[in-house]
């Protein structure tokens, strides 16, 4: 297709869209010259002499296109992951605090944060030892151990409460 060609199709589709232009017009021409230089430059079209070669966007483009559509829609999956999860932390927390508020007992046995519970198997020793900073300290553990941390109780304290919530039909 010839830069003329490419004009008159132009002027056609936009002439059947209601707009009145005439081809003749040297901004017309102008301006479609301009957009084919755009075109060339992104290589979207290749000119041989007086031809114009529509060759499309390059594959690479589309890849990166479709490769950025599949990593946003990762991403999207991992925010509702993580909305789910601080969803059901604020659940444990608020069970926690409502746990603190009830207790007459003294401060001393309310649930205070950050704690690291640490579980053994039975007959198993843990042995602890502190700097006196108070900056490191160094457990030994005699048998196999598991160390659970606050965010993991209070995931498991919210599944208790959204079970026991359903089961007496409480709601949150």
């Amino acid at each position: 297709m010839s830069h003329f060609q490419l004009t008159q199709e132009v002027v056609r589709c936009i002439n059947e869209g209601g707009d009145a232009i005439d081809s003749t017009d040297k901004t017309v021409q102008r301006r479609i010259y301009d957009a084919e230089n755009v075109m060339q430059a992104l290589k979207y079209i290749r000119r041989n002499k007086k031809e114009i070669q529509w060759i499309g966007p390059p594959k690479s483009t589309v890849t990166s296109a479709k490769e950025t559509i599949e990593e946003l829609k990762e991403q999207k999956a991992e925010l509702k992951t993580r909305i789910k999860r601080s969803s059901s932390l604020l659940k444990g927390l608020k069970a926690i605090s409502a746990h603190n508020e009830k207790v007459s007992a003294p401060p001393g046995r309310r649930l205070k944060f950050p704690f690291i519970i640490f579980a053994c198997e039975e007959d198993g020793l843990l042995s602890v030892k502190i700097t006196p900073e108070h900056t490191h300290s160094r457990l030994v553990f005699t048998k196999p151990a598991k160390i659970i941390n606050d965010f993991d109780i209070i995931l498991t304290i919210s599944e208790e409460v959204l079970h026991k919530s359903v089961m007496h039909g409480d709601g949150l």
